[in-house]
């Protein structure tokens, strides 16, 4: 099932089931094309918003005009839930709620790495604290700067606490509806996803994507191995491959399964090569130890799409951070 597709390539409004509605809102330029909204109705006829968008005058608009055509107001909204903690779908959350009174709905673990997101961009100790990781990364000096900068991009939070606070398997405070929280970390320490049962849909936020493969780590730092939990969870998610996915950029589509397998086969390729690289070094008994192959040493002998010259900025530090996160899987599996 594949949405009919506008001119500029985004999905249609509509309303997919009873009551719930998809509504693409465009992004800036740098960003995926648009962010999949959803606006579902309960039966006392309040509304409520799953992952509103970007915070800007044109999306408001846009969202308001969205609301008019199912006969609701901004007042109508009664919660924001919000899948995870990036600014293209939390970032209007604030504005939303300071409007309509709602409440907002979030993880347990995505409302703990907001908070430690804020605390810890305020300034020099966290920069301090960058460079000594980018030290231990074997970053050449004069890349610091860069990287650094590139970092602190990634603390950009808007400033937010939930009402509610979601479990794994918690029902959602939707009158009417039995729509059940998934706890997939992963993506972000608190990435959910939503199982709406009566009409065997899921809404999958950034976890699993119809045509790119999410980014894994990308929401503040934690105790475990993104990737190992990013894994975990798509094992989770794979038992509802009989439900029509509703993800958080794209268009919806079937086959959740498939695609999770293409996923998953996807992310296990990079840690082949990176055991590759590390494997090869061992075995050709090079004057660089094992022990001295840091993260930048591994990083500029695996293949990028870009070619490792050509990586700079945030790139270069997502690409570094990749790395890093490889390396310590590679090192939890045996032991497991």
């Amino acid at each position: 099932m594949v949405s009919e597709k506008q001119e500029n390539g985004a999905p249609a409004f509509e309303e997919i089931a009873p009551g719930l509605w998809l509504l693409p809102l465009p992004l800036p330029a740098g960003h995926m094309p648009f962010v999949l909204c959803y606006l579902i109705e309960d039966s006392a006829g309040g509304v409520h918003v799953v992952d509103p968008g970007w915070d800007s005058d044109s999306y408001w608009s846009a969202f308001e005009r969205a609301l008019r055509r199912i006969g609701k107001t901004v007042s109508d909204v009664a919660s924001v839930i919000v899948t995870h903690l990036h600014s293209d779908h939390l970032g209007m959350a604030e504005r939303l709620v300071r409007a309509s009174g709602a409440s907002i709905v979030l993880h347990r673990a995505e409302q703990s790495a907001v908070d430690q997101l804020l605390l810890e961009r305020a300034g020099d100790p966290e920069r301090s604290r960058i460079r000594e990781q980018l030290a231990l990364w074997g970053v050449p000096s004069v890349r610091s700067d860069e990287l650094v900068a590139a970092t602190m991009l990634n603390y950009t939070v808007s400033a937010i606490s939930a009402d509610v606070l979601l479990d794994d398997g918690d029902i959602l405070p939707i009158a009417g509806r039995s729509m059940s929280t998934i706890w997939a970390p992963g993506h972000t320490k608190g990435s959910i996803c939503l199982v709406e049962p009566d009409e065997r849909l899921i809404l999958t936020g950034d976890h699993v994507l119809p045509t790119v493969h999410p980014g894994i780590g990308l929401g503040g730092r934690g105790d475990s191995n993104p990737l190992r939990d990013y894994l975990h969870s798509l094992d989770v998610v794979s038992s509802y491959d009989d439900h029509h996915v509703l993800p958080g950029h794209g268009y919806r589509f079937t086959g959740l399964a498939a695609r999770i397998d293409q996923t998953r086969r996807h992310h296990l390729r990079r840690s082949a090569e990176v055991a590759e690289v590390l494997e090869s070094v061992a075995r050709d008994d090079s004057d660089l130890g094992v022990d001295e192959l840091t993260v930048w040493r591994v990083a500029e002998r695996v293949r990028w799409s870009a070619g490792w010259s050509g990586l700079s900025g945030p790139y270069l530090q997502a690409a570094l951070n990749q790395i890093a996160m490889h390396i310590d899987y590679l090192r939890i599996i045996p032991q497991e």
